[in-house]
């Protein structure tokens, strides 16, 4: 799988960026490098495939209480293809969400990237659109 990012407005053709295997809790100096000079990087093997499937599991408590209690926001058009949603502020009550912010490594990989002794943790923010999905991504 590629590491391709798309800026469509702004550039005219596909950019590569690099990713960079972040296995065992350790991130590359390559990869600070990288992310200091482009902004991003994609570290490859960074979280442990135990909490990729609690988060898919939050993803889908998420959904599932957002659709329900409009809590949410679900914002295809109506009566067209795909699925859009987004939500917010899940570490407060989706206990996968709590537990991956407050309890895996990422806040010590964030923290290795930007070569930062602390971290705040200040936002969750979830993005699911489907693939044909008509409505635009409004940012």
């Amino acid at each position: 799988m590629s590491a391709t990012a798309t800026a469509e407005v702004i550039l005219e053709e596909p950019v590569e960026m690099p990713s960079f295997n972040a296995s065992g809790g350790q991130v590359p100096e390559e990869a600070v490098v990288s992310y200091e000079r482009d902004g991003v990087v994609c570290l490859r093997s960074a979280i442990a495939p135990e909490w990729i499937e609690a988060l898919a599991q939050g993803m889908d408590i998420a959904i599932e209480q957002g659709t329900e209690n409009d809590k949410a926001f679900s914002i295809a058009n109506p009566g067209e293809p795909g699925f859009f949603f987004y939500d917010t502020f899940m570490w407060q009550r989706i206990d996968q969400f709590k537990r991956f912010a407050f309890e895996s490594n990422a806040a010590d990989l964030a923290m290795q990237v930007m070569r930062s002794k602390s971290l705040i943790f200040y936002f969750d923010f979830m993005l699911v659109k489907e693939p044909g999905t008509s409505r635009k991504t409004p940012w």
